[in-house]
């Protein structure tokens, strides 16, 4: 039989580092959510922007002076969306980096295994905070 870990058990390694520590993790886990939220949108405002191009324009007829006009608009608003997720995607996985370098950092500092205290952290943040975690 299985036996469900308890809550205790579960985070005995997050347990062993000091409050201060953790809290900075925990802040720099939230400045992380705030960061993938945004890239989320950007994607999906992306996805939106070529599916409603493809549902209200393509295959019908326009004269040439106004397709012309509606394929420079399309170009402008998608390089737009282009350029704005390879400025948050090079910002966001900074982040994400930088994080994992501070967990990895803590982990040594209190001399724990680095790996174990990675897992146990990504459980925690994702389990309270949500969002991906740190895998």
């Amino acid at each position: 039989m299985d036996e469900k870990v308890t809550t205790n058990d579960e985070f005995e390694l997050l347990k062993k580092v000091p409050k201060g520590e953790l809290t900075v993790l925990v802040e720099g886990y939230l400045g992380y959510l705030s960061k993938y939220k945004y890239f989320r949108f950007i994607t999906i405002g992306f996805v939106a922007v070529i599916l409603g191009y493809n549902i209200f324009v393509a295959g019908k007829r326009f004269p040439l002076d106004e397709l012309n006009t509606i394929k420079t608009i399309m170009v402008s608003v998608l390089s737009v969306f282009v350029v704005a997720l390879l400025i948050l995607g090079v910002v966001f996985f900074k982040t994400v980096r930088n994080l994992k370098k501070q967990v990895a950092a803590c982990a040594e500092k209190n001399r724990l295994d680095k790996k174990q205290f990675q897992k146990q952290f990504h459980l925690f943040a994702k389990g309270t905070m949500g969002g991906p975690g740190l895998k």
